[in-house]
């Protein structure tokens, strides 16, 4: 009777444990083009969403998190970030064991995005000056979007990623005005296909 009894405790002991027999990491790279407020890393056999890994820290564009756990049914999980503007980007059932996560734009939600175009384009200055204001308009607008440098300056021979989102098509106008209050435009560029050099040969 008592080995019988110490049987069934060892068989129970080895069933706990391989309930809960991952532990782990997973690196999560942000190539979304905007910083990560949140980030949530949550068993696939969860119900709901754990709680947030970043606590008061941001994953900032380029950046990289390792995101340990430990004492999981298994290696495969959902994740969800959510960034500076509020949209969620979410992977559903992920094998942590298998590849790390590396999130981009193509993993954005759709939620009630007005367009299907979500890219970037890299500008490059080559005119020999420097470039205060930077717009980048859908050709379907009116009007120019704001200027996109900000506060910065886009020097000689810099590059420049810009980011857009839920865009009716993937075709921009693009203005530029440097220094000395010159503009440089770029009508009907299709930012799928190719990125843009400015030169002294775009001066309006």
């Amino acid at each position: 009777m008592f080995k019988k009894m110490l049987a069934l405790s060892a068989l129970l002991v080895l069933i706990s444990s391989k309930v809960f027999a991952f532990d782990g990491y997973i690196e999560v790279t942000n190539n979304t083009g905007y910083d990560i407020y949140y980030l949530y890393v949550s068993n696939e056999e969860r119900g709901d969403w754990e709680e947030d890994v970043l606590g008061d820290d941001i994953l900032e564009d380029g950046e990289t998190i390792r995101v340990n756990v430990r004492k999981q049914p298994s290696s495969v999980f959902d994740i969800r970030a959510e960034d500076e503007d509020g949209d969620t980007y979410t992977v559903w059932s992920l094998d942590i064991a298998k590849r790390d996560l590396v999130l981009t734009l193509d993993n954005l939600d759709s939620g009630d995005s007005q367009g299907d175009f979500d890219g970037y384009v890299n500008v490059t200055n080559n005119t020999g000056y420097d470039i205060y204001y930077l717009y980048v308009s859908n050709e379907n607008r009116s009007d120019w979007e704001e200027d996109v440098l900000g506060d910065d300056i886009l020097s000689v021979g810099e590059t420049i990623r810009v980011t857009v989102r839920d865009q009716d098509s993937s075709v921009f106008d693009i203005r530029a005005e440097d220094e000395d209050g010159d503009t440089y435009t770029i009508w009907g560029l299709d930012i799928s296909r190719r990125d843009l050099v400015l030169t002294l040969d775009d001066l309006d």
